[in-house]
């Protein structure tokens, strides 16, 4: 068989591959079971395992597979809350008034519509004897609202934008009483001052933690931050490409679930290239690629977008990831070209990484 004919089928096989492997995203990447726990009326902790998800938004109900596999749907109103140790997730049951506002409120009349209360799944981002903090994000609504707990009383932490008319006009309010109602609740603490306080995650996290290290006298740590820096020994192989496979390094930042999965990654490899007199010579590659791990199982699709040099090429990245261990990144590069001709370049290259080492870190964010 010829040459050209050998590279077609190569590139054929490689391109069915990589399609192949992006549509187990599909199938892999779905939410799946992990042990858990729910917490029932009367108390009692039952153990099992929960079909988990990333969860951007609150759950409005959760399955749960006991040891003998018979699934139970879970909702607020019938447990008091579950837990995924794992992924250190934990939820509870709480009866919150939620506020409503309105589009547009006559100046000097109240902006919120008729309160409601209900029972929702509140993700508990910190847990403690003298205070907790919940979150709440909907999918009717994109804002994050947090709640606090304190001596069996629960409320929100009101931060909202209001919008008057007055004369024909519209103006916008900002009501930031979440601010008043820390200072209030932690008047005992000297050192806690709301005054620039930002109504973020990270912030009120560092807000509460303080006070209860007051209280406490033990200093705590938040375990919720967590990021890993992986570096990867790396063997890659073409199927346009005669030479044998070249051998790189490559370093990998996996943020953590809150930011859904996301990473970023540095491949460095020497790679055979041809100039325009057809004459071999060797040059190091840098790829860079920002990606989504997609599931929560330890064998996981991923899929990514980036960028290589010092060709001007666009990359797309897809794969299989054993654990973080061992990687199978399959990559699809093209409007590629040359500093002596620009030309169109399409390639297909298999990695197969093998963790080297493991770094674990704490990236704030918010």
């Amino acid at each position: 068989m010829r040459k050209p004919m050998q590279q077609y089928l190569k590139s054929l096989y490689f391109k069915l591959l990589f399609l192949t492997i992006l549509s187990l995203n599909v199938v892999f990447g779905q939410s799946n079971y992990l042990n858990g726990y729910y917490i029932s009326t009367k108390n009692d902790t039952i153990q099992g395992q929960i079909l988990s998800s990333d969860w951007e938004i609150n759950p409005i109900e959760v399955l749960f597979k006991d040891k003998e596999n018979k699934v139970l749907k879970l909702n607020p109103t019938i447990c008091k809350g579950f837990g995924i140790p794992e992924k250190e997730d934990i939820f509870k049951s709480k009866n919150v008034i939620s506020k409503k506002i309105k589009p547009s409120t006559p100046f000097g009349t109240s902006p919120f519509e008729k309160s409601d209360t209900a029972f929702h799944f509140l993700k508990s981002i910190v847990k403690s004897e003298i205070v907790n903090l919940y979150l709440l994000k909907q999918a009717t609504d994109n804002s994050k609202k947090f709640y606090i707990e304190k001596d069996n009383e629960i409320f929100e932490l009101e931060n909202h934008t209001y919008v008057f008319t007055k004369n024909y006009k519209e103006y916008v309010v900002q009501n930031t009483n979440y601010k008043t109602q820390l200072q209030d609740m932690f008047k005992d603490c000297p050192s806690i001052n709301t005054k620039y306080l930002k109504y973020t995650e990270l912030e009120l996290i560092k807000t509460v933690l303080g006070y209860c290290e007051f209280r406490t006298g033990k200093k705590i740590i938040s375990k919720t931050e967590k990021s890993t820096l992986i570096i990867n020994a790396i063997s890659e192989i073409s199927p346009q490409s005669q030479s044998k496979p070249f051998i790189g390094i490559g370093a990998k930042i996996v943020f953590p679930r809150r930011f859904r999965n996301n990473y970023f990654e540095i491949d460095i490899l020497p790679t055979g290239q041809k100039n325009l007199y057809n004459i071999k010579y060797q040059r190091l590659r840098m790829e860079m690629i920002i990606g989504k791990g997609i599931g929560l199982g330890k064998i996981r699709p991923f899929v990514g977008l980036g960028a290589a040099g010092p060709y001007i090429d666009l990359l797309a990245a897809g794969g299989i990831n054993f654990n973080n261990f061992a990687v199978l990144d399959l990559r699809y590069s093209f409007l590629g070209g040359s500093t002596e001709k620009y030309y169109v370049r399409e390639s297909f290259t298999v990695k197969l990484k093998v963790r080297m080492a493991r770094f674990g870190s704490k990236l704030k964010f918010d």
